[in-house]
């Protein structure tokens, strides 16, 4: 069952995806060879189709300045691939000159890690709008909660605190 669907209620509120992004992603699901290139053992190995959900944007975050303010960008657009009732791989998209396009599927920790993350938050009182947030110096990428659930995605600085 999709993340969204486990409680009535839901304090994220998930930023819809462009258009071309999703998209992207859908062309690419239906593409045998997208997906046999991939190299994703369980994306090759389902039953049934497989659905883009929980368009997460990924920001980058380049720098922090002497005074605390960061400064990120916008590097792209993460889906987690459900099955059934289970995420099995995850695709990226990108921003190039001619738009949103699809980059990779992958697998890995980063799923089970990532709808961990979101079930946790789940629980929180106050709502948020969830981000991918990547800190190339750390070697980290985070889940990173947007106090305005009414923000556009693909813009916004992390809070100092």
């Amino acid at each position: 069952m999709p993340l969204n669907e486990r409680r009535p209620t839901m304090p994220l509120h998930v930023p819809p995806a462009p258009a071309p992004a999703l998209r992207s992603v859908l062309t690419a699901l239906s593409s045998p060879t997208a997906v046999r290139e991939a190299r994703t053992p369980s994306l090759l190995g389902t039953q049934g189709p497989a659905t883009p959900e929980l368009p997460l944007p990924v920001h980058v975050l380049d720098h922090v300045t002497a005074e605390g303010v960061s400064a990120t960008r916008l590097a792209g657009w993460r889906f987690l691939i459900r099955c059934g009732d289970r995420a099995v791989a995850a695709a990226e998209t990108v921003l190039t000159p001619d738009g949103w396009t699809f980059s990779h599927f992958f697998e890995g920790p980063y799923i089970t890690s990532t709808e961990r993350a979101l079930r946790q938050a789940e629980t929180m009182p106050q709502p948020y709008q969830p981000r991918l947030l990547s800190v190339p110096g750390l070697y980290m990428l985070t889940l990173w909660l947007h106090e305005d659930c009414t923000a556009d995605g693909a813009a916004g600085h992390p809070a100092a605190t």
